[in-house]
Order: C-alpha cells, then sequence, then structure tokens
C-alpha cells in the first residue's frame, strides 16, 4: 500500500474524516517539534520566565496546522506543509505575544520594556531609567544604532 500524502489527508480532511486530521498532524509531528524549538530556545530565558514549555508551542502549531485545513487548494499545485509552515510559525509566534505584550521575534535586544519607562507627569512624556550606551546594538546586526542613525 502506498503512503498517502499530506494533500490526500488534507482533502479526506476537508470533506470530515476526523482520522485524517489526525494523521495530518501526527505526519507534520516532526516538523512542528523542530520549529518550536527553534522559536523556544531562541528565547530560552524569556520563555522560561513567561512559563512557557516546549510542548505548549508543539501545541499550538498543531493548532496552527489545524487552521490551514478548510482554506488549503490542493488544485494550486503548492505542498501542505509549504503551505501550512508559516501558519504553524505564527500561531506559535502568537502564542508568546499573547502571554507577554513587548514581545518582538526579531531584535530582541533592542526591546525597551515597560516596566524599564518612568511615565513623567504630563502626558506623553517619558523618561529612561538607564542611559543608553554607547555600545548597545541589535542583535544579529552589530553595526546598526536601533534609534537610527540619520543615514538610512
Amino acid at each position: 500500500m502506498d503512503k498517502i500524502t499530506n494533500e490526500q489527508l488534507c482533502i479526506a480532511a476537508q470533506s470530515g474524516d476526523k482520522w485524517a486530521e489526525n494523521a495530518l498532524v501526527e505526519n507534520n509531528l516532526r516538523f512542528i517539534r523542530k520549529t518550536a524549538y527553534e522559536i523556544w530556545s531562541a528565547q530560552r530565558e524569556l520563555n522560561v520566565a513567561l512559563g512557557i514549555e516546549l510542548n505548549d508551542l508543539v501545541q499550538e502549531g498543531s493548532l496552527g496546522l489545524l487552521g490551514c485545513i478548510s482554506s488549503f487548494q490542493p488544485d494550486y499545485g503548492n505542498k501542505f506543509l509549504t503551505y501550512a509552515a508559516p501558519a504553524i510559525h505564527n500561531a506559535m509566534l502568537d502564542y508568546i505575544r499573547r502571554l507577554n505584550p513587548t514581545f518582538e521575534a526579531k531584535n530582541l535586544d533592542c526591546i525597551i520594556r515597560l516596566d524599564e519607562v518612568k511615565k513623567g507627569e504630563n502626558k506623553g512624556q517619558h523618561e529612561f531609567i538607564t542611559e543608553p550606551r554607547a555600545d548597545f546594538h541589535c542583535k544579529g546586526n552589530p553595526r546598526r544604532n536601533p534609534y537610527g542613525s540619520g543615514n538610512d
């Protein structure tokens, strides 16, 4: 017997086959776990502080995959996992964002958290508790000034 492809399982799941939905998640669980580990390990301290476990991200990624079933159109010629991969990734990031509204997926070192800012007397005025450092730079692009240099 030939192995059933993700696209065939998705067509069956679109017609209401629950076994096909479960098989689709199981077939792609390795990819979901890999994506979850990449996201979780990139911000390990943040995730530990928020109480996020790797399995939480795997679950959110699985839900993201299931959400793609109804909108996938196999006639376009795309592979199901190619179609679902951004939704899986985004479901995991959305979960982290729900727990931490100041989370950014890029340049984590450039975030100014609300608890690091002291509100001034007048509305809209803020002053930083710590002075910006000359050696401060965004992770991944050490020469870029996160506040802009005017030469961009």
